[in-house]
């Protein structure tokens, strides 16, 4: 199989400028979020990161991460993007996050609020609930689920 690179960059972006509105948006905000904590990680002095693990957890941006290089390997397909596995591969991950994160929010017992690692601010459930609720509510729309290409 013949990795052109140049065909690569052509594939991504005929695949990118074909998807709806909503898988773009996700696949921009995973793309930020994983920028970000990879600059966190290496700019940023450790204390920043300690005052966000308690309203993020300890990997914020992972499941973001896991999406966006599939999305990546994906959009690069010279097979053309399949945007119904795409969306099915972001809906599981989301669902993932949302019960580890409702199962966090169950079994946290208010202990070790002196460290950071181990501290859950009443503000985790926006991230590890809320943020990815959103996203799903987004890709299941009705436009989404309405658009009839067969991509």
């Amino acid at each position: 199989m013949n990795h052109n690179p140049f065909s690569l960059r052509q594939n991504f972006k005929s695949n990118f400028g074909i998807i709806p509105i909503q898988l773009k948006a996700f696949f921009v905000f995973c793309f930020l979020v994983s920028s970000f904590e990879i600059l966190i990680f290496l700019l940023l002095p450790k204390s920043f990161k300690e005052s966000i693990i308690p309203v993020t957890g300890w990997l914020p941006s992972f499941p973001y991460i896991a999406v966006f290089v599939y999305m990546m390997h994906s959009l690069g397909n010279s097979n053309g993007f399949n945007r119904k596995h795409a969306v099915n591969y972001s809906l599981t991950i989301l669902i993932i996050v949302i019960v580890f994160g409702i199962y966090d929010i169950k079994n946290y017992k208010g202990l070790f609020q002196d460290n950071p690692y181990l501290y859950h601010s009443p503000y985790r459930p926006i991230w590890t609930v809320g943020v990815p609720a959103f996203w799903i509510l987004v890709l299941i729309s009705e436009k989404m689920k309405g658009r009839k290409t067969n991509l």
